[in-house]
């Protein structure tokens, strides 16, 4: 369970509720593959709110063996890979981190389209079984004040309107934050324990409202 699942479940259950947050993520999966695997397995722990987590890179098409066979199988040589590949962009000048995720969202690139495909039928499942659905966008934790994203989180809306999901943009939790004190480390802006309370706090009232309302 990860940091800002853990959170919400204690914030949850601070007036005596029986909350329990599964967190059903997987490291490096994109959202076809979140999907997939939620209607797959996921469903048997019969959940009453689903909240998907949705970050700039989760338009990226799913890997395959073919590309590499350890790709599949080792977090080290994923990790790698990604060093390496940043060290790249620095030293020769390749497209920046900010146009490659831009970039997913061009005209025609089929891993936003599926990804956008896969939200559209989980939304589907959860309509069908009664259960709320709520997207959640992380923002990336670079800049806020010259943010580049926001177009994506805009499509990310529409979608969730489209089918019926309720839609929370978190970037408004961290956007008057010093940026770096929201990260694991100056080489790894993930988000640590104090970025993790701040997506928590503001993802409670939208999960007790939407279980509320079933």
């Amino acid at each position: 369970m990860n940091t800002s699942s853990k959170l919400l479940e204690t914030l949850l259950n601070e007036d005596g509720g029986a909350w329990q947050v599964i967190n059903a993520g997987v490291g490096n999966y994109n959202t076809s593959q979140e999907v997939a695997y939620f209607l797959n397995e996921g469903y048997r722990y019969a959940p009453d709110v689903v909240v998907l987590n949705y970050f700039i890179n989760d338009a990226e098409p799913t890997p395959t063996r073919k590309s590499h066979p350890l790709l599949g199988w080792s977090y080290a040589y994923v990790y790698l890979k990604g060093r390496l590949d940043i060290l790249g962009r620095e030293a020769f000048g390749g497209k920046s981190w900010a146009d490659y995720y831009l970039g997913l969202y061009a005209p025609g690139q089929p891993g936003w389209a599926r990804a956008a495909e896969s939200i559209e039928k989980l939304a589907a499942y959860c309509r069908k079984n009664n259960i709320p659905l709520i997207i959640a966008n992380y923002p990336e934790l670079h800049d806020f004040k010259n943010y580049l994203f926001t177009g994506v989180g805009t499509k990310i809306k529409t979608i969730a309107q489209r089918v019926g999901a309720n839609f929370i943009d978190l970037l408004g939790a961290v956007a008057g934050q010093t940026e770096p004190t929201l990260w694991v480390s100056p080489s790894d802006p993930h988000p640590n324990g104090h970025a993790n309370k701040f997506f928590a706090e503001a993802l409670l009232p939208a999960v007790r409202k939407a279980e509320a309302g079933r």
